[in-house]
């Protein structure tokens, strides 16, 4: 068997609302993707769902309740594709702009590409305006610390090569997951690409999880990575 192009990690806990519709998109977008399921400790129908439409050449993985991060790396120990993509079970996001990631990769020979929700024109209809202006200023906080110009860091799609994203001495076991993967892909030169994507965040009542804590978690993350990484540097003159 061919390795795959594109193996996608699929976290989810208690998205049995969601999960069987993102299945069939998925399969429908990128029907040759290796896809892994991740069950981070559901007490919903959300494993059943997920093991009834599951296909032969995929994975089902389960482990008790530890986060996003945690499930992700689960997932990527098991990962085959040339490129590793997240891919949250809520919706959010369109498989349809997966095929456009993966086809960016190839063309310009890219290690890493996030999937912008900003530089595609579209409808904000955040649930609430300190969410849309929270992932703004943390941008803009990575950007000014690690002298990059990205626009959306936050974004759940990012697409690795998976042996990079192996290497990557990943630790957050929650949301700073993304915060990390993108801090420690810089602090190892790799320049991330960008393209716009399509988005419909949902609401609270819909079952989003993100708080306003994460928002502060993520920038210790920031600050302290810097730091560690400044340190580092005046050690080894």
């Amino acid at each position: 068997m061919s390795i795959p192009h594109l193996s996608i990690i699929i976290p989810f806990h208690n998205e049995e609302r969601t999960i069987a519709e993102l299945m069939r998109q998925l399969i429908k977008a990128v029907p040759e993707a290796e896809i892994i399921y991740v069950d981070d400790g559901s007490t919903d129908t959300s494993l059943a769902l997920v093991r009834a439409g599951v296909r032969s050449h995929d994975l089902v993985l389960t482990q008790r309740n530890g986060g996003k991060g945690s499930a992700v790396i689960a997932g990527l120990l098991r990962a085959t594709g040339e490129y590793t993509l997240i891919q949250d079970a809520d919706l959010e996001y369109d498989p349809m702009d997966i095929p456009l990631l993966l086809q960016m990769a190839k063309e310009k020979c890219a290690d890493a590409i996030v999937g912008s929700r900003l530089l595609r024109k579209q409808e904000r209809a955040f649930d609430t305006w300190w969410y849309y202006v929270g992932g703004v200023f943390c941008t803009w906080v990575y950007n000014v610390l690690y002298n990059r110009r990205l626009t959306d860091m936050h974004s759940c799609y990012k697409l690795v090569r998976t042996e990079l994203l192996r290497l990557l001495p990943l630790r957050q076991k929650g949301f700073g997951f993304d915060t990390e993967t993108i801090v420690l892909l810089t602090l190892r030169g790799i320049h991330i690409l960008e393209r716009g994507i399509s988005y419909r965040p949902r609401s609270r009542a819909e079952g989003k999880n993100i708080r306003w804590k994460d928002g502060v978690h993520c920038l210790w993350l920031l600050f302290s990575l810097r730091i560690a990484s400044l340190f580092a540097i005046q050690q080894s003159r």
